[in-house]
């Protein structure tokens, strides 16, 4: 696994850049961060075979789904049962992530219902494979971002083409 001491920082800059619109063309990523076309796509290549770029995804805004609420549950199980409830999450529609904790609960699932009937059915679900704790979301003052800060893209002048 590639880390971020692995890194340079073009390569850094790409992940900024990707993070923000994964459908910019090569021919821009290039020109942000001061690189040739040819050179931003094999480190793009590298950066995907690496397993450090999964995937690009389309950020969707979830009311257009008639997403009403976000919520995030913590449901705490029995010991021995993990694997089997994390299997039942998985399947649940209205589940948009979950994770495995430390501390007081097992699992953190963020869920979106389109009201608070949905909530309902959604938590009583849940309540059958183990203790529930809801939270609403009511504002997401820090969208899901990299961890890498707003550094900028390095500045490379590149070099002029000859002309013939």
């Amino acid at each position: 696994m590639q880390t971020v001491a692995s890194l340079d920082e073009l390569d850094l800059a790409i992940l900024r850049a990707l993070a923000v619109d994964g459908r910019l063309p090569f021919r821009e990523l290039a020109r942000r961060v001061g690189l040739s076309t040819p050179a931003v796509t094999e480190r793009v290549r590298k950066l995907r075979a690496r397993g450090t770029i999964t995937a690009i995804r389309a950020a969707i805004d979830l009311r257009h789904l008639g997403v009403a609420l976000e919520v995030s549950i913590a449901l705490n199980v029995a010991g021995g049962r993990l694997a089997e409830v994390a299997d039942k999450v998985a399947r649940i529609p209205e589940v948009v992530r979950c994770r495995r904790l430390t501390g007081d609960a097992c699992y953190l699932i963020d869920a979106a219902v389109s009201s608070t009937e949905h909530l309902k059915l959604l938590i009583d679900q849940l309540a059958q494979l183990g203790t529930t704790s809801t939270s609403l979301v009511i504002a997401t003052p820090v969208p899901e971002r990299l961890p890498l800060g707003d550094k900028p893209a390095p500045v490379r002048k590149r070099a002029a083409k000859a002309r013939r």
